[in-house]
């Protein structure tokens, strides 16, 4: 049965510390912080770090320097764990966060919004924006909830979304919103109605991680363990390692303005789809870490 409110969790107000929690099957996950690698900065004429008047240093590089801020709860975030961010169409950044809700960031102050404000579960996996300009939510048991600026509304296994663990959600160019979920397989939504895919009409699998749409309009999903799938609008493609795909655990998808397909997988690399030339052959570019990716594991 999936969870209907929010998993009570431990998580440090701020730092860097690991922390345990419960994900929606009760198992105990750990979150652990990243390696820190320490980059060149700015120094003074006595070899100093040279700070701006909040305490942020000047990152040196190839192309001149970087000055970074760091936001943290200390400043207003809802949490420190930060799942998905979003620029929406008005120049304002949302964070998702596990645990915490969500937080919107105007380039001058931050507001949070969690259960108490209306949104119907604190753990976020994604945002995403629609032709209306309302900020969608997908949440780990909460299905998704919609903010229009003013309140949240809700959609989930009671409106007809076939799983209320959602992993993604992309606006296509027909106003359409693709929903992907953990174990329901993906559903598009028109504004009015749900259209659900699964195994029985044409999807490999129900664990669906992304979804993305390409520039001649076919719809992509990114699956947990089947590869990836093309949906023309009337028929499914399938993609796997058998056809060149680096890995068959896809963990996110997206296109390029060229029109390619980039695929980041779970132990595989980078894959790179280009749509097929006049011979019609499927063409896959892969590359690893001996081609300088930083891991196999690609988020």
């Amino acid at each position: 049965m999936l969870r209907s409110t929010p998993i009570p969790i431990k998580v440090p107000i701020s730092g860097n510390e690991a922390y345990e929690f419960a994900d929606h099957n009760n198992n105990t996950r750990k979150i652990i912080p990243p390696k820190v690698t320490e980059r060149p900065t700015l120094q003074d004429e006595t070899g100093q770090p040279v700070f701006d008047r909040e305490g942020n240093k000047y990152l040196l590089g190839e192309g001149g320097f970087l000055h970074l801020f760091t936001y943290t709860t200390d400043n207003g975030l809802a949490l420190d764990n930060i799942t998905s961010s979003m620029l929406d169409e008005s120049g304002n950044l949302w964070f998702g966060t596990w645990g915490g809700g969500i937080s919107r960031f105007d380039g001058i102050s931050i507001i949070n919004f969690n259960t108490a404000h209306g949104l119907s579960n604190n753990l976020v996996h994604c945002l995403a924006q629609d032709a209306h300009g309302n900020i969608w939510i997908g949440t780990d048991g909460g299905g998704v909830s919609i903010y229009d600026g003013y309140a949240f509304s809700h959609l989930s296994t009671l409106q007809g979304l076939p799983n209320d663990i959602v992993y993604g959600l992309t606006a296509d160019s027909k106003g359409n919103m693709w929903i992907a979920t953990g174990g329901g397989g993906a559903s598009k939504y028109d504004g009015t109605s749900f259209y659900n895919y699964n195994p029985g009409n044409g999807l490999p699998g129900n664990s669906i991680i992304q979804i993305a749409e390409d520039k001649n309009g076919q719809i992509w999903f990114a699956t947990g363990n089947d590869g990836i799938t093309r949906y023309d609008g009337s028929s499914f493609t399938h993609f796997t390692t058998e056809d060149g795909l680096a890995d068959n655990a896809v963990n996110c998808i997206t296109v390029d303005t060229s029109g390619s397909i980039w695929i980041g997988t779970r132990g595989g690399g980078v894959s790179k789809y280009q749509q097929p030339a006049a011979s019609g052959d499927n063409v896959f570019t892969n590359f690893t870490m001996a081609d300088g990716l930083g891991h196999h594991q690609i988020w």
